[in-house]
């Protein structure tokens, strides 16, 4: 398309395959690009007074700006779109519109504006029959009445969501109503079936993830197909040079892939696949070891006292905390929400305990103030040792029993 451009002269089609441009260049992770590939497009729908084409910009340049953090203009944009669909009667495109927008305010605390806007996308999406929105819709105001407190109808929504995306056969929204049923099971304490969906979420990742990286290095190689037509009247040379840059490149952000494959994004740490892994190899060689769930205690009050922002630094602090107060052979992971599991290297349960306890005691005597006045932060732990269970799943479930135990027996406490 970017080849193209310069041969289009129909203003609607330019305006699309802008706002295409974009739209890609904010799926693969890099939105200052689709921002000035959407702006264009914005450009061109205008000049020319296309209505339906200035709605479908709006949408996307509204989703790069939040995405961007620039929180105030990208809910302009999306506001000044869902005017324009409501009035123009396009329906399927007040429902997007209504969703992005929904979800935005609800995680960004005004979840009942939110709430509002997604009953009302959940609605339009039936009526128009839009399988992927449908779904996408349902799942996301599940998650809306979930923050609401409202888990019953939360949970009714997610399974709709679900059951629509199964039977359209989406990957994207099949992975978001697992993950989000997971959770809210498992807040419900009922755990065995949050495990069933968390593993079909962790399988429908992974596929996700090597779709992802497909699609990434098509477009390195798009990249380097342009730069080379760019710089054919350069000496040889040069070319040479260009080639082995892009090369150097495309190494990097292979890496970069791979850590992220393996890496919490938010706090540094290790991710639940990568935790799998090594907790694989620590079974496989025999050692004595101990599996460590820890979860923080009201974490959700945190987040709705405090903000999202505050949550995020704690959950990092925490991070933090965990890896000073254990070994470098040990390994520290984030696996969940508020989730983190410590695989610990060590002879016996006695050991287990007290590094155990450090960890709380760690957590418990902190200076949280210095992130927010009048917050306090405590943690449950729950211990596994390696030889009490040959399956990795079992282990998982017998630590999550006694992480339960340590909440249910007053929180901030090891079992």
């Amino acid at each position: 398309m970017l080849k193209q451009l310069d041969h289009v002269h129909s203003p609607t089609l330019k305006a699309v395959l802008l706002c295409d441009i974009g739209a890609n260049f904010n799926h693969f992770g890099t939105p200052h690009d689709a921002l000035t590939f959407l702006g264009q497009a914005l450009a061109v729908t205008v000049e020319h007074d296309l209505h339906f084409s200035r709605i479908l910009v709006r949408e996307n340049l509204g989703q790069t700006l939040l995405q961007l953090g620039r929180l105030e203009e990208g809910e302009h944009f999306l506001k000044e779109g869902l005017d324009e669909a409501v009035a123009g009667g396009y329906d399927r495109w007040e429902a997007y519109l209504r969703c992005t927008l929904g979800e935005h305010l609800a995680m960004t605390g005004d979840v009942q504006a939110g709430y509002e806007h997604l009953i009302r996308a959940t609605q339009v999406a039936q009526h128009v029959k839009d399988s992927y929105l449908a779904s996408t819709s349902a799942s996301t105001l599940g998650r809306a009445l979930r923050r609401l407190g409202q888990l019953e109808d939360a949970c009714h929504h997610l399974e709709m969501g679900l059951r629509i995306a199964q039977d359209a056969d989406l990957l994207g929204p099949c992975k978001l109503a697992h993950q989000e049923l997971s959770e809210l099971l498992a807040q419900q304490g009922n755990f065995e079936k949050a495990l069933r969906h968390f593993q079909q979420f962790h399988e429908l990742a992974m596929k996700v993830q090597l779709e992802e990286s497909r699609r990434h290095a098509q477009l390195l190689i798009l990249q380097q197909e342009l730069d080379r037509e760019r710089e054919q009247s350069e000496s040889h040379r040069q070319t040479n040079d260009e080639l082995r840059r892009a090369h150097s490149v495309m190494q990097r952000q292979a890496e970069e892939l791979t850590r992220l494959a393996s890496e919490d994004t938010l706090t540094g740490l290790a991710n639940r696949r990568q935790f799998m892994r090594d907790l694989a190899v620590k079974k496989a060689d025999g050692t004595s070891f101990a599996v460590t769930l820890i979860d923080v205690d009201h974490f959700k009050s945190v987040n709705d006292c405090f903000g999202h922002p505050v949550g995020d630094q704690v959950l990092i602090k925490l991070g933090q905390l965990f890896s000073q107060h254990t070994r470098a052979d040990d390994a520290v992971a984030r696996i969940g929400g508020e989730e983190f599991a410590v695989l610990l290297a060590v002879p016996d349960a006695v050991r287990a305990r007290e590094v155990a306890e450090r960890i709380r005691e760690a957590v418990a005597a902190h200076g949280w103030n210095e992130i927010a006045p009048e917050l306090a932060v405590t943690v449950s732990v729950g211990i596994v040792l390696g030889e009490e269970a040959e399956e990795q799943d079992n282990l998982l479930r017998l630590a999550d029993a006694r992480l339960y135990e340590a909440k249910q027996s007053g929180r901030n406490k090891v079992v």
